[in-house]
């Protein structure tokens, strides 16, 4: 009985700070609302733009070198090679190999052929999730022994990696 009087004397307080902490809590959940769609608004114009940047990433070039003639490189002059064990649309090149001959890789968008590219650009999904550059099917690839812009140091290593003509 005693409980019970004292429950019932104190029950328009108790339902007046339970109104007052649902009023906080709804104003705290509309400004938590406004804040997650301006956050999810951010990282959508961000996500956009990312998107339109991509385009120019993989650009690939015609580039006249003096002793092999025109040859895909990207857009800094950088020299493109082909593995002759790849298969179309599949790298075989791995571990150390992917380590001396990095994969040229997209992030987003396509591969733009820059003027005078006829070979058909596209990509493949490695092993590890990335995206490769491919001209006509065939995966393209850096060598970590060309240190400029130019730079040739690949052809014919092993007999198996070449330079990449433009068609």
């Amino acid at each position: 009985k005693w409980v019970m009087a004292i429950g019932r004397r104190f029950k328009g307080c108790v339902r007046a700070s339970t109104t007052e902490t649902i009023h906080r809590r709804m104003e705290m959940f509309r400004a938590v609302r406004v804040l997650l769609s301006t956050m999810l608004g951010a990282v959508l114009l961000l996500g956009l733009t990312a998107v339109s940047w991509a385009k120019t990433e993989a650009t690939v070039i015609v580039t006249h070198n003096k002793e092999y003639g025109n040859i895909l490189t990207d857009s800094s002059g950088r020299s493109l090679y082909i593995f002759s064990h790849d298969k179309q649309h599949e790298s075989t090149c791995y571990g150390s190999c992917a380590q001396t001959w990095q994969p040229f890789v997209l992030k987003f968008g396509q591969p733009v052929a820059g003027k005078g590219v006829t070979a058909k650009l596209g990509t493949i999904t490695r092993k590890d999730g990335s995206r490769q550059v491919t001209a006509n099917g065939m995966p393209l690839y850096y060598f970590a022994g060309d240190k400029k812009p130019g730079d040739t140091n690949g052809q014919a290593v092993n007999k198996a990696w070449r330079l990449v003509s433009p068609s």
